[in-house]
């Protein structure tokens, strides 16, 4: 059963102590945090996001991992890659940041009770589904040499087909929401992910399945290890692909039928409340603004930190 906390929603700058303990029943709306553990409501949020020029989220099937996702038992796409790019890695390129994470999304190969021998990623801002790695060093190898170096850093080699030992793999046609859920690594982003990734699941855009008139969501979403900035949870990164065009949804004011202005890019928000969620799917993902309370940074398309330039910031705007 998942856990139902509550926490007050408005905060005069961040909650903390006695003072989260004595309000904590005034209102509704927020996930409810131990008492001494904090969000920052007073340092601002701009340029808070890691440089990075591509972002590999490994499927593990898991909601929580180790504190240091390299220390997960088993085989280990996330150490591999550390190992191959870190600072003294064969692969390392000090100009080229990869961001390595680990994701709730199920991997395409391997079940049962045995050990996986391949794992599935997703690659932003390539937007690329890789299903097939394989789990050993050479894989790990082969997959950071052919999809991690520099040479793909230009726009155009970001979309770029890929090379044929990942002819299985697919580009990615509908946003990808990635919620820090880290619960190991700390207790803000392990509290705040689930409740998040419920909100976003109920709020996404959907269609309805002919067969079984089920709602479809058209977008994934998924808990991600550790991004950095915890003291900002809830930390959402919305990756909205080339050419996305939202469809109708009954929220949206406008963008439905038209080319979304961030497509291509990842926009990363912080101190994300569940309130905000319907919000932030109206607004960025169907209508392509940004929300700049929330704004911490991102990557454009052609892998360079995203600039405001890019897409004028929404000013402010209050919950739903």
């Amino acid at each position: 059963m998942k856990p139902n906390f509550y926490l007050p929603f408005k905060h005069p700058r961040y909650i903390s102590g006695s003072s989260c303990c004595a309000q904590r029943r005034i209102h509704t709306g927020s996930p409810v945090l131990p008492c001494g553990i904090c969000i920052d409501r007073d340092k601002p949020l701009a340029n808070t996001t890691p440089p990075y020029t591509q972002h590999v989220v490994i499927s593990t099937g898991h909601d929580d991992w180790a504190s240091r996702i390299e220390n997960e038992e088993g085989p280990n796409l996330a150490k591999g890659l550390k190992e191959l790019l870190g600072r003294n890695g064969e692969l390392h390129h000090p100009d080229h940041k990869i961001l390595v994470t680990n994701s709730s999304f199920p991997s395409s190969y391997g079940s049962g009770g045995k050990k996986e021998d391949f794992t599935s990623t997703y690659l932003f801002p390539s937007f690329q589904y890789i299903p097939r790695i394989a789990n050993t060093l050479e894989g790990h190898r082969v997959f950071a040499r052919a999809l991690l170096s520099p040479i793909r850093h230009s726009t155009s080699a970001a979309h770029d087909s890929l090379p044929p030992i990942f002819i299985e793999s697919s580009p990615l046609t509908a946003p990808v929401v990635l919620i820090c859920g880290h619960g190991t690594r700390d207790q803000r982003c392990g509290i705040y992910g689930p409740i998040l990734r419920d909100h976003f699941e109920l709020h996404l855009p959907s269609t309805t399945s002919p067969a079984s008139s089920t709602r479809v969501n058209t977008s994934q979403v998924a808990l991600i290890s550790h991004i950095g900035g915890h003291a900002f949870a809830g930390n959402v990164i919305l990756y909205i692909p080339p050419g996305y065009t939202p469809p109708h949804t009954k929220d949206s004011l406008d963008g439905e039928g038209q080319l979304n202005p961030l497509a291509g890019s990842g926009i990363w928000y912080g101190r994300v409340e569940p309130d905000r969620v319907r919000e932030i799917v109206r607004e960025t993902i169907v209508g392509g603004r940004i929300l700049e309370p929330l704004f911490r940074g991102g990557i454009s398309s052609n892998g360079l930190p995203f600039q405001r330039a890019d897409q004028p910031p929404k000013n402010g705007s209050g919950g739903v």
